[in-house]
């Protein structure tokens, strides 16, 4: 509020306009209530969640073409609000048709009931868990479907932690490599899923490893599984002597 005062005291015209996604009912609740409903604008979370407009998987700023949608839907609120208005800005379709989809379609989402907090919690949740988390690239829905357990590396810690999709798969597949390491050659790794034992790697020279593990049938009807890894030895990573390692991660996968 102090900053809108300050800019119309100096004869302007306060805008704000929240880009929060899932979040837009929480920005209005939290935010935009404090404001005159005619200086508070939201971004559309279509708009927001489409890929076609990030710079990458990884990387949720807008690229040249969300940057250029964007820029039109500001066009129409600048004619539309008359906020500069030296310039007489003309009518222009598309930019008109872009505020309607981006900053109308945000409008239109907050103008409905409040959502409670476990509601809100809802509206965060991921689309989908994978099968599959490949490690060398990351995605949003992959990267939460890890609990502990590994570094950006891929440098996996004596206990990690993942969470898997599954379809009534019946195996599980691992890889990666271990390095030149002879202070930890003779380390047992269990692999667990879920409560259940599927194997153990034993760590004995450097390399690739690809590596499969039976699951058992009794957990074929859950429709997520735990994995796990536990190693009963570990090399320090130099020079960080309390970041502890046992080998790097590739990908894991339930598959069959």
């Amino acid at each position: 509020m102090d900053l809108k005062q300050r800019i119309e005291t100096v004869g302007g015209k306060y805008r704000l306009i929240l880009h929060y996604r899932n979040l837009n009912e929480a920005g209005l609740q939290f935010i935009g209530r404090a404001l005159p409903t005619d200086t508070t604008f939201y971004v559309g979370k279509e708009f927001g969640l489409n890929r076609d407009y990030w710079l990458s998987e990884t990387d949720h700023h807008w690229n040249r073409s969300g940057h250029q949608r964007f820029a039109r839907s500001l066009y129409e609120l600048l004619r539309r609000d008359n906020l500069v208005p030296g310039l007489n800005l003309p009518l222009w379709s598309e930019a008109a048709k872009d505020y309607q989809s981006i900053i109308g379609a945000g409008r239109r989402e907050v103008e409905g009931p409040l959502l409670t907090p476990n509601e809100r919690l809802l509206a965060l949740r991921s689309p989908s868990i994978a099968s599959k988390i490949d490690f060398t690239q990351l995605t949003d829905v992959t990267a939460a479907q890890i609990h502990i357990g590994i570094d950006s590396e891929r440098m996996v810690s004596p206990y990690a932690s993942f969470v898997l999709s599954n379809q009534q798969h019946r195996s599980l597949r691992v890889s990666g490599r271990t390095f030149q390491r002879p202070e930890i050659f003779g380390a047992k790794v269990g692999v667990f899923v879920d409560d259940s034992k599927v194997g153990q790697m034993e760590i004995t020279t450097s390399g690739s490893f690809d590596l499969k593990f039976a699951i058992p049938a009794s957990l074929s009807e859950n429709s997520h599984l735990s994995l796990r890894f536990v190693s009963d030895d570990y090399f320090y990573k130099e020079p960080n002597y309390q970041h502890c390692v046992v080998f790097q991660l590739d990908a894991i996968e339930l598959q069959g």
